[in-house]
C-alpha cells in the first residue's frame, strides 16, 4: 500500500511538472541497492523521456521507528517462544497430574463442577496445543489470540473462585510444584506472575498490530492529493 501511495504521488508531481504523457510508474535499485521509484514519461517540457523523477519506496521493513523494530522483536521472538515454553511447562505438568494416582483429583471443581482430574486433562492439552503454535510455526498472530484467550480464561477463572469465596492455592503447576519442593502458596505466586505475563503481553503486542494495521492520516492525505493531482 505505501507502494502504491507513492506512485501516485509521483504520477502527480510528474504531470504538474510538464509531463504530458506518463507511460508508468516502476521500481528500480539504486546504486546503494535501496529500491525507489522511477515515472517514465513518454514527453514532456523538459525533454525527459525516461525516468523522469526518481525516490526513495518505504519498504515497511528498514525504515521503522526503533520502537516498531522492537516490537516486532518481541512478536517474532522473544514472547512467542518464552509463552508457548510456559505453556508447554505447565501443560505437561497438568497432564502428568492428570493421569496421577491422588483420589483427591476426582474431587469436583468448585467453580466448573468437573473432577479436577479431567479438568487438569482438558486445560493442559489446551497449553499443548497453544504451546505447538507458538513454538513450531509462524502464526504469530493466531498464536497471540489463543495465548490472550486462554489467559483471559485463567483470569475470569481466578475472579470465579474469588468471587465464590474459594482462598485456596491454584494447582496450576500440577505435579510441578511438588517436584520443585514449593510450596502451594509460592506455587500460586509463580503462576500468578506467569499469568500476568502472558495476558498483558498478548494483549500489548495485540494492540501495536492492530495500531500498524490502521492506515494513517498522511497516507490518507497524500492519497488524495494524488488522485487530485492526476485527476486535475
Amino acid at each position: 500500500m505505501p507502494l502504491l501511495m507513492r506512485g501516485f504521488d509521483l504520477a502527480g508531481y510528474a504531470l504538474h511538472s510538464g509531463v504530458r504523457d506518463v507511460e508508468g510508474v516502476f521500481t528500480k535499485r539504486s546504486a546503494t541497492g535501496e529500491p525507489i521509484l522511477a515515472c517514465k514519461a513518454l514527453d514532456s517540457q523538459l525533454g525527459m523521456s525516461d525516468a523522469f523523477h526518481m525516490a526513495p519506496v518505504s519498504t515497511g521493513k528498514g525504515d521503522r521507528p526503533p520502537e516498531n523494530r522492537i516490537m516486532r522483536s518481541l512478536l517474532g521472538w522473544p514472547f512467542a517462544q518464552t509463552a508457548g515454553l510456559a505453556l508447554a511447562t505447565t501443560g505437561l505438568a497438568k497432564a502428568f497430574s492428570a493421569i496421577g494416582p491422588a483420589r483427591a483429583l476426582d474431587t469436583p471443581d468448585p467453580l466448573t463442577g468437573i473432577p479436577f482430574r479431567q479438568l487438569l486433562l482438558l486445560v493442559g492439552l489446551a497449553e499443548l496445543l497453544i504451546a505447538f503454535f507458538c513454538l513450531f510455526t509462524d502464526k504469530r498472530r493466531f498464536s497471540l489470540l489463543a495465548v490472550a484467550w486462554l489467559s483471559t480464561n485463567f483470569l475470569v477463572y481466578r475472579l470465579g473462585l474469588w468471587f465464590i469465596g474459594w482462598h485456596h492455592p491454584c494447582a496450576c503447576m500440577g505435579s510441578l510444584a511438588g517436584a520443585l519442593h514449593l510450596s502451594d502458596q509460592a506455587a500460586d505466586n509463580i503462576m500468578k506472575g506467569v499469568l500476568a505475563y502472558l495476558l498483558i503481553g498478548s494483549y500489548l503486542l495485540l494492540a501495536w498490530q492492530w495500531r500498524q494495521s490502521r492506515p494513517s492520516a498522511g497516507d490518507d492525505a497524500r492519497s488524495r492529493n494524488a488522485q487530485n493531482a492526476i485527476s486535475a
